[in-house]
């Protein structure tokens, strides 16, 4: 039986992978200076998890969740506003208020699918955070199939970079090439929301 307090383990363990992946990177993720940061033993880790790549892997796929979940809270708040431009863009600055709360997770995710335990099983795994969403296309109306990898794609890929360079910018403000990023992102938004009704 998985108690309470072994699961706030994980969560406070998954945390800490998050801050040395973000401090030091995958290339230099060593165990020893995660326990160190999650304020555990390096033998602490095989209580919980299989070896190194699983708590990698279960780090990504918790964050990945989470930010699928309160995409998905976003678009049920924003339902039924038009037009579909203004809905777009509440969608959109809505998520990237989420993503400027949780950077470090997001900077996260941006490196893990970059690694090779992600291309060869963790993106299949990631799928099933990812239907989720399929309440959010039928509220809408839209088409699943199409739909769902254009969104996936749209959030995970599109505007977690923009993000990710948007927050990176020394002097903390958009200057108007990335205002400019962001309405095309807008546009492309209110694309998917238009042009992907079922039929």
């Amino acid at each position: 039986m998985i108690t309470n307090s072994h699961k706030e383990t994980e969560e406070m363990m998954m945390n800490a992978v998050c801050a040395v992946t973000d401090e030091y990177g995958f290339e230099n993720f060593t165990t020893k200076v995660w326990a160190r940061r999650a304020k555990t033993s390096e033998g602490s880790l095989y209580n919980h998890f299989s070896n190194k790549n699983d708590i990698l892997e279960k780090t990504f796929l918790r964050t990945d969740r989470f930010f699928v979940q309160e995409l998905k809270k976003i678009f049920m708040k924003n339902i039924g506003m038009t037009p579909t431009e203004k809905n777009a863009k509440c969608i959109f600055d809505d998520y990237l208020e989420v993503l400027r709360d949780h950077s470090v997770e997001m900077r996260y995710c941006q490196a893990f699918i970059k690694t090779k335990p992600y291309m060869e099983r963790t993106r299949f795994e990631q799928a099933r955070n990812w239907s989720e969403m399929n309440e959010v296309y039928d509220a809408y109306g839209l088409q699943q199939n199409v739909t769902a990898q254009e969104i996936q794609f749209f959030f995970t890929r599109s505007v977690t970079a923009y993000a990710e360079y948007l927050f990176s910018s020394d002097s903390g403000t958009p200057d108007e090439s990335y205002e400019d990023i962001g309405k095309l992102l807008i546009i492309v938004l209110k694309y998917i929301l238009d042009e992907r009704k079922a039929a």
